[in-house]
């Protein structure tokens, strides 16, 4: 005889307290690593940044999350 089991709910990935967490801690990670570019970039002087295309002001409104 077999035996069926109906009151359990199929898990799914991405739900719930471990996943919320581990979105955090991805987003941190993203802003972290953002954040550093951006240090990178303004320890460079302005002669620096106008051969690379940029100005102080592009660095801030760079999006640093496109590869």
């Amino acid at each position: 005889m077999a035996a069926i089991t109906t009151n359990t709910l199929p898990r799914t990935a991405g739900h719930g307290p471990a996943a919320l967490i581990d979105r955090a801690r991805a987003a941190w990670t993203r802003w972290r690593e953002a954040e550093t570019a951006r240090a990178e970039l303004y320890a460079l002087d302005d002669r620096e940044l106008a051969d690379l295309g940029i100005s102080r002001y592009d660095i801030r409104h760079m999006d640093f999350s496109k590869p």
